[in-house]
């Protein structure tokens, strides 16, 4: 599976904050592009992560920007390079040139170039991996490609740079910074369900989350698989989004997904397929072991948005959502996706896997950064803690450095965590 090099949070010079120099509107509000960069990001200047990204573009022939829907990665890509020219694929008459022509396509403008909505011309795309086009330099393509279309570009070898657009740090987790022994963090992630938004814009009204992400599923059905879906598939798509998000931060299973969406398992794999692609989940794998080792190897489905998977559980509430047995799986997925963002944030690479057996020793998610591996679980009490602490010895039998434990706890169980504080950092939930 894909696995980027690296992820840059949303920041905006402040020409563009000011509307100077980008007057665009959001597809789903028609907020201007500079007003809703200004409400989630302050209007901060190009960080050091920006200025790399900068950089690795200027460095490689071709750069490819991915996002999920709502991180906007074309409209990401002219904050980064204003100086580009534009092309949008999503433009009837611009796709059917780069389809038809692609060297006609890229000789019609100047360089750098951003081509936008860039999964909807696959011939264009292969075009420039298999043809190593000398006119294929300074090209920087923003959009999720399928996995046939992002192999041909990866032909490029060193040419091609690719990246990861994330959602937006959540608010509650601003503090958040790799473990150390003795570190107590309290009241990260300790919010209603719609609070795991990392997508969701400010705003004062109450029924704000429901409304959007009831916006963006029926926009990204549109946009993302209108092409290749009809519309009597719909129903069933949106039957296994609701099915997989039930599973987020689980294994992957496609025979529980297809009877409990009442879709047929090839039809689950092909959309899961695309899920991923488009960034809206994504596949961790098992931390690699020793040959013949037996433990589980089935990825874990992890929601890029944990507010998605919220919504689509129809959680109404945080006292439903503490009850309910979804509850320690998503309190992972969020944590995962709020871990790889500050390490990123801080300019590190980051990659995420876990580890579970047949005799039912499990590591929640592993945190992988400069080839030290930072264990995280949840447990509820002492005893739990223990076994979890107990299970961090598969990282180091498989010869991987390990990094500082982590223990999530409900805060109910604060006290329990004194014993452990030499050997472990905790986060009360």
């Amino acid at each position: 599976m894909y696995s980027s090099e690296g992820s840059w949070r949303r920041r905006v010079p402040s020409a563009v904050a000011s509307g100077a120099a980008l007057q665009l509107k959001c597809p789903r509000c028609g907020t201007a592009a500079a007003e809703v960069f200004r409400k989630r990001e302050g209007a901060k200047e190009l960080g050091e992560s920006d200025s790399t990204l900068r950089s690795e573009a200027a460095r490689h022939a071709v750069t490819l920007l991915r996002g999920i829907q709502g991180t906007a990665p074309g409209l990401r890509a002219r904050a980064l390079f204003p100086e580009a020219s534009f092309a949008d694929c999503g433009s009837l008459k611009t796709w059917n040139l780069a389809e038809k022509s692609p060297d006609g396509f890229l000789g019609l403008y100047t360089r750098p170039l951003i081509v936008s909505r860039c999964e909807t011309a696959p011939t264009f795309l292969r075009h420039l991996g298999t043809e190593g086009s000398e006119m294929a330099k300074g090209i920087i393509l923003a959009g999720n490609p399928d996995e046939a279309s992002a192999e041909a570009l990866r032909m490029l070898g060193s040419a091609l740079f690719e990246a990861e657009i994330l959602p937006p740090p959540l608010p509650s987790a601003a503090g958040l910074r790799m473990p150390e022994p003795g570190m107590v963090s309290r009241e990260l992630l300790a919010l209603p369900p719609e609070a795991f938004c990392g997508a969701l814009p400010e705003t004062e009204s109450p029924d704000s989350a429901a409304a959007y992400w009831s916006r963006w599923l029926s926009e990204y059905v549109d946009a993302a698989l209108g092409r290749q879906m009809k519309s009597r598939s719909r129903g069933p798509f949106y039957s296994l989004m609701k099915a997989a998000a039930a599973h987020c931060g689980l294994g992957l299973n496609l025979q529980e997904l297809a009877s409990e969406s009442g879709v047929p398992v090839l039809s689950v794999r092909k959309w899961m397929t695309k899920l991923c692609e488009s960034r809206v989940t994504r596949f961790v794998p098992p931390v690699r072991q020793p040959e013949g080792h037996r433990h589980i190897k089935r990825p874990k489905l992890f929601f890029t948005d944990t507010g998605l998977a919220c919504y689509l559980m129809n959680f109404a509430g945080p006292s439903g959502f503490r009850s309910s047995g979804a509850f320690r799986p998503v309190i992972m997925n969020a944590l995962a996706i709020e871990m790889e963002k500050a390490v990123r944030e801080s300019g590190g690479a980051p990659s995420l896997s876990y580890y579970e057996d047949t005799n039912r020793v499990r590591v929640d998610f592993i945190l992988e950064v400069s080839q030290a591996c930072f264990p995280v679980s949840f447990a509820e009490n002492a005893k739990e803690i223990e076994e979890r602490l107990r299970n961090t010895n598969v990282i180091t039998r498989a010869g991987l450095r390990l990094g500082t434990p982590t223990i999530v706890l409900p805060k109910e169980a604060e006290e329990v965590a004194e014993s452990f504080l030499e050997r472990a950092a905790f986060i009360l939930v």
